[in-house]
């Protein structure tokens, strides 16, 4: 692409006593989104694209759709007067573009340029989804990145932890270990099922803005999680969800995981009330907040036929905004998870350190599922008690074994 070469003039501001100092314009152009457009769309949808800009002059800031190989499938462009704000676009991609990877682009041009005069460019990768038709492979980020991270605990139980998951220098932390993403767990589906007390929905509700405002701030993604422990309370689940699930569904870094483990046995899964109920919060996320990715099942275990009980539901889910997750947990080898990640977008939701219980299990002869999970090209969050707030088991286990074992991923 042509640059641009400016000459800025520099010209004394006069100060007048007792008046308030001019603020200086802008020095360029510039455009950001203001919200990261959607990593995974159907080719027959409409989507906002917003775009926040700087403009020294008149100028079209413009959104536009890509082909993989940089084809311009469609672009939309809006004249703004000099100064800043926010560009919003209603955008659909022109003439339903088949499944595949793509770009949105973001510019700021002369007034009348086109392409080649930008000034300032933006970009983020897309993937087209048959939304009837799932796509195989694992989630991916709004920056096209792996997800990769560790879990922190809200519950009324547990006010270490909740201090541990709402300070902003845990997220930070985290973060410099190269992980970008986090999964916070309610955990008092847990205890109100076992007798103990528990935070109501809007007991939590503050608790959860905190946590997905260290998110923003430290530039994370963050995965809401529901987490019982089988034997979902359908009621609590549909309230949880018709409040938490409006109340992000512009935050792109935020991804709804439905339900932990909602049950352990293969029969309750295949059954139509059970399959109900989890149909019924799902749609309940979908309806308020159709842009979100929706982490669906959560499998206890990787022992059993996943796909076939995916394959079961299939019918009803809307591919584009759903990603199938899992633990892995109890197989005795990993035939049937390998099998839902080669037909199925996926994500390990939970994976823990061999020798905590017996049903971690060590796999192609690899001491931690870890090393696994980068072999499978698979995204993942580790495990820990809900009780702990250091990342001991991130820094004296899984790092030093990633780099002994050759697949760090990171910096």
């Amino acid at each position: 692409m042509k640059s641009a070469i400016f000459m800025v003039l520099c010209i004394p501001l006069l100060i007048v006593p007792g008046c308030a100092t001019p603020t200086p314009p802008p020095l360029e152009d510039t455009v950001a989104w203001a919200v990261c457009p959607p990593v995974y769309i159907s080719g027959t949808g409409t989507y906002d694209v917003t775009i926040d800009y700087t403009a020294l002059d008149d100028r079209d800031v413009v959104a536009a759709f890509y082909t993989e190989g940089w084809s311009l499938n469609r672009e939309m462009k809006q004249t703004v007067a000099p100064g800043s704000g926010t560009a919003i676009f209603s955008f659909t991609p022109s003439g339903n573009p088949p499944p595949g990877a793509y770009h949105w682009k973001g510019e700021i041009r002369p007034q009348g340029g086109i392409w080649s005069d930008s000034f300032k460019d933006i970009y983020q990768n897309v993937t087209v989804d048959d939304p009837a038709v799932p796509a195989p492979g694992t989630l991916l980020d709004g920056s096209g990145e792996v997800m990769r991270g560790t879990p922190l605990v809200l519950g009324k139980n547990l006010p270490a932890s909740v201090a541990f998951a709402e300070n902003i220098d845990t997220w930070n932390l985290i973060k410099s270990h190269d992980l970008n993403s986090v999964r916070v767990c309610w955990v008092d589906p847990w205890y109100k099922a076992n007798g103990h007390g528990s935070w109501t929905v809007s007991e939590v509700l503050p608790h959860l803005d905190a946590v997905v405002n260290n998110a923003e701030t430290a530039g994370m993604n963050v995965v809401i999680n529901y987490h019982c422990v089988g034997n979902p309370d359908f009621t609590l689940l549909n309230e949880f969800w018709t409040a938490v699930a409006p109340r992000y569904k512009d935050q792109s870094f935020v991804y709804y995981e439905i339900a932990n483990e909602p049950t352990f046995d293969y029969n309750t899964w295949t059954s139509q009330a059970f399959e109900d109920g989890i149909k019924a919060a799902y749609d309940i996320v979908r309806a308020q907040a159709p842009n979100r990715q929706i982490l669906l099942f959560s499998f206890n275990t990787i022992g059993y036929d996943l796909k076939s009980i995916v394959d079961q539901y299939a019918s009803w889910i809307d591919w584009p905004y759903t990603t199938i997750a899992y633990h892995l947990y109890g197989g005795n080898d990993t035939y049937y998870v390998e099998n839902l990640i080669n037909n199925y977008r996926s994500v390990c939701t939970e994976w823990d350190y061999y020798g905590h219980f017996d049903y971690i299990r060590q796999y192609y002869n690899q001491y931690y599922n870890s090393q696994t999970l980068e072999q499978f090209g698979s995204g993942w969050f580790d495990w820990r008690d809900w009780g702990d707030t250091t990342l001991d088991e991130i820094t004296g286990k899984l790092i030093p074994d990633a780099h002994a074992k050759g697949y760090w991923w990171g910096s």
